[in-house]
């Protein structure tokens, strides 16, 4: 199997039926028109894939993220932990 190109990779996540929710548990979430979803980035309780699309996190509450992505209060803790603490990194 030949690595697949960021624009594959693209191309195919834009074909995703993930209904714009990310909860493994929810129908088709294990159907043949499942496609490589890749998350860019988060905000709040929204993940976002690399062509855009908004998907709510229904997941992050199960494990490390039940305070959303790039919480500003969290953010500015850890970077001032970071400087402040030797060794925190």
């Amino acid at each position: 199997m030949s690595p697949l190109s960021i624009s594959d990779l693209q191309r195919d996540s834009s074909r995703f039926k993930g209904h714009g929710m990310l909860a493994p548990f929810t129908a088709d979430w294990q159907s043949n028109d499942l496609h490589h979803l890749i998350i860019e980035r988060s905000e709040g309780s929204y993940v976002y894939d690399i062509n855009g699309n908004k998907y709510l996190d229904s997941l992050a509450g199960l494990w490390c993220t039940s305070l959303g992505g790039r919480e500003p209060r969290l953010v500015k803790a850890a970077t001032e932990g970071a400087c402040s603490e030797p060794g925190t990194l």
